[in-house]
C-alpha cells in the first residue's frame, strides 16, 4: 500500500512538472536584465532576454507553458525578435506574450534622430529647392553619420516594395514628396495626385506636352501646368547627378510601376526611362504602332503618373524625400519642433517572425514602426493566436504569412501600412485540398498600401480561409484580393473608400481560371467603391458563390470576366453604373490548349481528392457544369462564361445590364 501511494504521488508529481506554467516579467521602464523576471518588482528589460529565459525552460521542460508579459513602455530594438523551432522545444510547448494587466507596451523597429542630426540646407541644395518654398525652412540629415542601412539608390524599375527608409513625426508618417501633390488637382480634368502622358514616343518613351497621338486628342502640358520651369529644373538636377523617379501606370490603370528617369528633353517635350516598362508604353486599350519593336501603343492620354522622392517637390510642410547622390534627407517639418521627434525606419527584416514554430499567442501588443514586415509567420509554423494588437506605421506588409496554418488573427487594429495590411502565400495545399484553416475575424483594417499600391487583405494560392466581421476601409486598390485560391470563405464584412488610386479593381477582386471553386461571398456590406467593382471575378476566374451582399456605389456592382459557374442571388446593388458579366474569353482565347487548360489538369481531377470535391461541389452549390469533366471538351466550349447566373437580386438605381450567356432572373 506504501509503495502504491509512493508510485500515486510520484505520477502526479511529474505530471504537474510536465505541465508546469512559468510566468516572466519584462519593463522596459524600470526593469534591468540582470534581475531574475520572476516577479513584477524583479523584471527583466528587454524582450530579448525574457526569450532567453523563456528557450532555457522549454529546454529544460519541452512540454511547459510560458508567459511572458510586458509592462507598460517602449521596447527599441535595431533587429528583429525570431523564434524558431529551437527556441519552443518539441512542439508542445506554449508561448504567451502579453500586455500585463491591459498595461500598453509597444515593440518598435524604428531609430529615433537626435534633434543636433538637422542642419540648415547647403547652398547646392537651396538651389534645388522649389521655388516657392523658403528654403530656410527646410533641413538635411546626413545620413553617412547616422549609420543607415538603406541608403544606396532605388531599384530602376519597381513596383510593390518601397526600397528605401520611412520617416515619422513621432506616430504620423510623413508625405514622401511627390508632383502632383497628393491632394492637388492640376487641371479640371486630372485626378488627385495625378497628371497625364500626352501619347507614347516609342516603348520607354512619353511626350509630357505636344508631340504624340493620344486617343483624347488633349496636349495640355500638365507637368508645367502651374510651373513653367519643372521640366527644367528636374533636367539640370538630373544632370548634376539626382536620379528622378517617376511612378505611374504606363501601360494598364492598377499596380502602378516606378521607373527611374534617363533623360528629360525639353525642346521635344519627351521623357525617357532607363527601362521599358512591362510590355512597351501605351495604354493597353489602344492601337499598337504599326512596325513598332519593342511593341508599343499609341497611349489613351489617360496613362497617369506622378515624380516621386525629389528635393525639387518639396512644398508643403511634412514632405521630405531622401537622395543617394548626397545621401541625406531633406525635410521640410511642420514646426520646428518636430525636428526633435524624427523617427525613421531602416530595418528590413521583420519587427518579429516566427520561423517554423507552434503554439504562440501575442495578446494586447502594439507593433510599431518597421521598414520591414511586422509581422512574419513562415516555414510550417501553427497554432499562432494574434489578438487585441495594434499593428501599425509599417513600411511593408503588417502580417505576412507563408505555407503556416492554423493561425488566428482576431480583434486587431491594422493601419497606417505601406503595403498589404495582411498577407497569405501558398497557406493550405491546393493539390491535396488541405485547408490552412486560418481565420482573421474582427479586425479594424484601415489605410494601407501607403507606399505600395496593395489593399487590404491578400491572398495567393491559399486554401481553407475565413475572412468575417472586419471593418476594412481607405484603400487605393482593393479590400480583399484572392488570387488561385479555393475554399475562401468571405462574410459579414463592412468595407468601404475602396479604388481611392486604383482602377479595375474590386471591393472583393478574385483571380485565378478554371479551378478556383469553393469561394463564397456572403452577408457583406459594401459601399462608396469609387472608381472600382463590388465583387469582381477577373478573367476567367470561376465558381464563386456570391449572395446575401449588399453594394453600394460603385462602377460595376458585379463585374464577372469570362468565368464558369459564378452564382449570383439574393444581393442588392445600388447606385452603381452597371452590372457586367461579359464574355472576354472569347476574344482572349480562354480555351483548351491554353494555360487555363493546364491549370486545372495539374490537379489530377479526374482521381481523388479533385474528383470527390467536384461532386461535392456540385451537390451543394448547385452547379450546373459537370465538374470537371465537361469544362474539358471542344462541346462545353469553355472559352464562354457557361452556366453562370444572376437571379432573385434587388437592382436600384443601376445603369446598365451588360450580361452574356448567363441564366438571369431579377
Amino acid at each position: 500500500m506504501k509503495r502504491i501511494k509512493l508510485f500515486i504521488f510520484a505520477l502526479f508529481a511529474s505530471v504537474v512538472a510536465f505541465t508546469q506554467e512559468h510566468n516572466i516579467y519584462v519593463s522596459a521602464i524600470d526593469g534591468n536584465d540582470s534581475n531574475s523576471g520572476n516577479t513584477i518588482t524583479n523584471a527583466f528589460q528587454t524582450l530579448a532576454t525574457a526569450k532567453n529565459k523563456a528557450k532555457s525552460i522549454f529546454k529544460s521542460n519541452p512540454s511547459a507553458k510560458v508567459n511572458i508579459y510586458l509592462r507598460e513602455g517602449t521596447y527599441y530594438s535595431s533587429s528583429n525578435y525570431t523564434f524558431n523551432a529551437n527556441d519552443l522545444g518539441n512542439g508542445q510547448s506554449e508561448l504567451m506574450i502579453a500586455a500585463y494587466n491591459e498595461e500598453k507596451p509597444i515593440l518598435m523597429g524604428n531609430r529615433a534622430i537626435p534633434r543636433d542630426k538637422w542642419k540648415t540646407l547647403s547652398s547646392a541644395a537651396k538651389e534645388r529647392c522649389h521655388p516657392d518654398v523658403d528654403s530656410g525652412k527646410l533641413y538635411e540629415l546626413d545620413l553617412t553619420t547616422i549609420g543607415m542601412n538603406n541608403i544606396a539608390s532605388l531599384p530602376d524599375m519597381f513596383t510593390t516594395v518601397w526600397n528605401s527608409v520611412d520617416l515619422f513625426v513621432g506616430n504620423d508618417r510623413m508625405q514622401l514628396s511627390q508632383y502632383p501633390n497628393v491632394s492637388q488637382k492640376v487641371t479640371e480634368k486630372s485626378q488627385l495626385g495625378w497628371i497625364t502622358c500626352n501619347g507614347s514616343k516609342d516603348a520607354s518613351t512619353f511626350y509630357y506636352a505636344e508631340g504624340g497621338a493620344p486617343a483624347d486628342k488633349d496636349f495640355t502640358n500638365e507637368l508645367e501646368y502651374n510651373d513653367k520651369t519643372r521640366a527644367g529644373r528636374w533636367k539640370k538636377s538630373m544632370e548634376n547627378g539626382h536620379e528622378l523617379w517617376l511612378k505611374g501606370n504606363w501601360r494598364v490603370p492598377w499596380d502602378p510601376i516606378t521607373i527611374k528617369v534617363k533623360e528629360i528633353n525639353t525642346t521635344e517635350k519627351y521623357i525617357r526611362f532607363v527601362k521599358m516598362p512591362p510590355l512597351g508604353m501605351g495604354s493597353k486599350y489602344t492601337g499598337e504602332v504599326p512596325g513598332s519593336n519593342p511593341v508599343y501603343r499609341y497611349g489613351s492620354g489617360e496613362e497617369t503618373y506622378f515624380a516621386i522622392n525629389y528635393l525639387d517637390e518639396i512644398d508643403e510642410p511634412g514632405e521630405w524625400a531622401i537622395d543617394f547622390k548626397d545621401k541625406k534627407i531633406y525635410f521640410y517639418p511642420k514646426a520646428e519642433k518636430d525636428l526633435s521627434n524624427v523617427i525613421l525606419s531602416d530595418n528590413k527584416t521583420s519587427l518579429v517572425k516566427l520561423d517554423g514554430v507552434s503554439n504562440i499567442t501575442f495578446s494586447g501588443i502594439e507593433f510599431n514602426g518597421n521598414l520591414g514586415y511586422g509581422i512574419e509567420i513562415v516555414n510550417g509554423s501553427k497554432n499562432i493566436t494574434l489578438e487585441g494588437c495594434k499593428i501599425h506605421n509599417i513600411s511593408s506588409t503588417g502580417i505576412h504569412i507563408e505555407k503556416s496554418s492554423e493561425i488566428h488573427i482576431q480583434s486587431n487594429d491594422i493601419f497606417n501600412i505601406g503595403s498589404f495590411a495582411i498577407y497569405a502565400k501558398q497557406c493550405g495545399n491546393l493539390y491535396t485540398l488541405t485547408d490552412a484553416n486560418i481565420i482573421i475575424d474582427n479586425n479594424h483594417i484601415y489605410n494601407m498600401g501607403l507606399l505600395a499600391f496593395n489593399g487590404g487583405i491578400g491572398l495567393l494560392e491559399c486554401a481553407g480561409f475565413t475572412i468575417s466581421h472586419n471593418l476594412i476601409h481607405d484603400t487605393p486598390k482593393s479590400c480583399i484580393e484572392n488570387r488561385n485560391g479555393i475554399k475562401i470563405l468571405i462574410e459579414y464584412n463592412e468595407m468601404h473608400n475602396i479604388a481611392l488610386k486604383s482602377g479595375d479593381t474590386g471591393a472583393v477582386y478574385s483571380y485565378g481560371g478554371w479551378y478556383t471553386y469553393g469561394n463564397v461571398l456572403r452577408y457583406n456590406f459594401i459601399h462608396h467603391i469609387c472608381r472600382g467593382n463590388g465583387l469582381y471575378p477577373d478573367d476567367g476566374d470561376s465558381g464563386d458563390v456570391m449572395y446575401n451582399n449588399i453594394i453600394h456605389g460603385g462602377v460595376n456592382g458585379f463585374h464577372v470576366g469570362g468565368g464558369h459557374d459564378n452564382l449570383m442571388y439574393n444581393n442588392m446593388v445600388v447606385n452603381c453604373q452597371k452590372i457586367n458579366i461579359d464574355n472576354r474569353g472569347i476574344d482572349r482565347n480562354y480555351k483548351l490548349g491554353t494555360n487555363y487548360e493546364k491549370d486545372l489538369t495539374r490537379f489530377n481531377v479526374n482521381v481523388a481528392p479533385w474528383l470527390k470535391w467536384g461532386e461535392d461541389l456540385m451537390r451543394e452549390y448547385k452547379y450546373q457544369t459537370n465538374l470537371w469533366t465537361e469544362i474539358l471538351t471542344e462541346e462545353y466550349g469553355p472559352e464562354n462564361p457557361r452556366n453562370c447566373s444572376f437571379n432573385d437580386n434587388v437592382l436600384i438605381e443601376v445603369g446598365e445590364m451588360k450580361i452574356s450567356d448567363i441564366k438571369k432572373d431579377n
